[in-house]
């Protein structure tokens, strides 16, 4: 469960309706979705370029800090290969 800050309106144009389930809460917008990817997801989420508080699960944070992570790394020194893949 993700908590979006955008309208209900503003989720449905950015989000297709076999991605989640969207639930209106006052003026933000409850995303509830099971993947099984959460790094994909965590990708998925700051593609929406909007404020967002993550409620569950805890895995879902720390795929996002790892994603921060290798940005960081990536603009620190594009040479590094940030999202270099291992396997």
């Amino acid at each position: 469960q993700v908590e979006l800050e955008l309208s209900i309106d503003e989720a449905r144009r950015r989000l297709p309706p076999v991605y989640a389930l969207l639930e209106p809460l006052s003026e933000r917008t409850l995303l509830r979705c099971e993947v099984d990817d959460l790094e994909r997801l965590a990708h998925a989420l700051v593609q929406l370029c909007c404020g967002l508080r993550v409620r569950e699960p805890a895995e879902l944070r720390d795929a996002l800090r790892h994603l921060g992570e290798a940005i960081a790394r990536l603009a620190d020194d594009p040479a590094e290969g940030a999202f270099r893949r291992s396997g």
